[in-house]
């Protein structure tokens, strides 16, 4: 994984701080690098394929065009749900990675039973890779259930995820685009930073 790692320093822009070198693990060097930025590439998904991906149940995610593009991507989920995707959710395996995620289903909720993050980025993940899909492509399930593997497309392969705690409020757009994240965005994964940090002195 081509992740940097943080060397000391005492503060980097906007206050963001980075006070020993993390080497800790690749959560760290993610964090660390989010911590680098001002505003971060991102990448509009439907669901329930997004909030898989935002929970680390998806790893790879299949499209008909690639990019040349490596490092943090913000998992942002698109405002809408078709009925045939919402049905979806229901349907093995996607219910029982959506139950592991933490999602429940409610009658209550006559739209979006699941009460998925909508119109939101729910996480921020580590772009690996991209790759033709050619015949034979491997992959298990269920992560192949979980996408289209015709050859000839492409395929995101993400490895760490850092889930955000609360979904943030973002408007989507087509292709890889760039996301000025609040302020609270910026709290949350220096806190994460922290954390994690102090965890690997211990």
């Amino acid at each position: 994984m081509n992740m940097p790692t943080v060397q000391s320093t005492d503060k980097t822009q906007k206050g963001k701080t980075m006070n020993r070198p993390c080497q800790s693990d690749a959560i760290c060097s993610l964090l660390s690098c989010m911590l680098q930025r001002d505003t971060l590439h991102a990448l509009t998904f439907r669901d329930p394929w997004g909030s898989l991906v935002a929970s680390g149940a998806k790893r790879i995610e299949t499209r008909t065009w690639g990019t040349s593009y490596q490092g943090p991507l913000a998992i942002h989920i698109a405002k809408g749900l078709p009925s045939e995707a919402e049905d979806l959710c229901a349907l093995e395996p996607f219910r029982q990675a959506l139950i592991a995620a933490g999602f429940t289903r409610s009658d209550e909720r006559r739209h979006n039973a699941w009460g998925l993050p909508l119109g939101r980025i729910a996480a921020v993940a580590w772009l690996e890779t991209v790759e033709r899909i050619g015949p034979g492509f491997p992959v298990e399930e269920p992560e192949r259930s979980f996408g289209n593997y015709r050859p000839g497309r492409f395929a995101w392969r993400f490895s760490t995820i850092y889930r955000l705690a609360s979904p943030l409020p973002a408007r989507g757009s087509l292709g890889v685009w760039e996301w000025q994240p609040p302020a609270s965005f910026w709290s949350e994964v220096q806190a994460a930073y922290d954390r994690v940090r102090e965890e690997a002195r211990r």
